[in-house]
């Protein structure tokens, strides 16, 4: 059962690859369509009822025996914590947030596109990523579930087992960032005709964004539920955002198709993994 389930899946990532791969790229005329007014009101209001929630507001402690004692279930990929990794793991959440600027920089430096259009680019960039960010920190105060790294014991008294994050699990947030931001940069690429191609930075940009899931899981800071949910989350988000500003037409449609299918293989990828 287990190799045909396994198989099952190496299929659904078989399937999503050529929906990405027949996508076939349009020519589009300009990048995003933004409303600075709206957006920015947007944007910069996310931004702070994240900051507020993150600041302002104290999550649900783990117990104080939590600070040596082992908390929490074994189970769902738990991991004991791993500086290496967790260090590892803000690298390729980082390429993502720039990556998804790549096409309309590439369009700018090639003398196809503006500055201005990079600019809307990174505008909607920033209101999809603070909007993930708004909703994850809701989420994380509304559900609380210990790290994955309290179901070890630990040798020493660690006050940080103990900190209001260390009960922060569900979901993550780093890889709802970086799906979020794949989800921007590969429409970008797709609905317009960019020096970069479209299956490359699709692919490349939620690689980047699996391998952000997987590498939290190896630091031990979430459960593979945690990095699946927040899969699917930002890419929800950072779809909706993309195509919330893009023309309507069949840039936009030729656009959805690569990125849906560059998410679908990477999720697929990471239930694999």
């Amino acid at each position: 059962m287990g190799a045909r389930s396994r198989l099952r899946d190496v299929a659904a990532l078989l399937i999503a690859f050529a929906a990405l791969v027949i996508a076939s790229p349009a020519r589009a005329e300009g990048g995003f369509t933004t409303s600075p007014a709206t957006d920015a009101v947007v944007t910069g209001g996310s931004w702070t009822l994240f900051l507020a929630l993150n600041l302002g507001v104290d999550k649900q402690r783990p117990p104080s025996r939590c600070a040596k004692q082992a908390c929490g279930p074994l189970g769902d990929g738990a991991r004991p914590y791993n500086v290496t990794w967790d260090v590892i793991s803000y690298m390729p959440v980082s390429l993502a947030m720039g990556g998804a600027l790549a096409p309309s920089s590439a369009r700018w430096a090639s003398g196809d596109g503006t500055a201005g259009e990079t600019g809307e680019s990174t505008l909607v960039l920033a209101e999809a990523l603070g909007v993930n960010f708004a909703i994850t920190e809701v989420a994380k105060l509304a559900m609380p579930r210990p790290r994955p790294f309290l179901a070890f014991p630990s040798s020493t008294y660690d006050p940080a087992r103990t900190a209001p994050d260390a009960n922060a699990s569900f979901w993550s947030g780093h890889t709802s960032a970086a799906f979020a931001a794949a989800a921007i940069g590969a429409f970008d690429a797709c609905r317009s005709d960019s020096p970069l191609g479209c299956v490359g930075p699709a692919i490349g940009l939620h690689t980047l964004a699996a391998s952000t899931g997987l590498m939290r899981v190896l630091a031990g800071k979430h459960h593979v539920t945690d990095v699946i949910v927040g899969a699917a989350v930002g890419s929800a988000i950072g779809g909706a955002v993309a195509l919330a500003h893009a023309p309507k037409g069949r840039e936009g449609r030729t656009a959805g198709h690569a990125m849906l299918g560059g998410q679908a293989a990477m999720l697929s990828m990471m239930w694999i993994w």
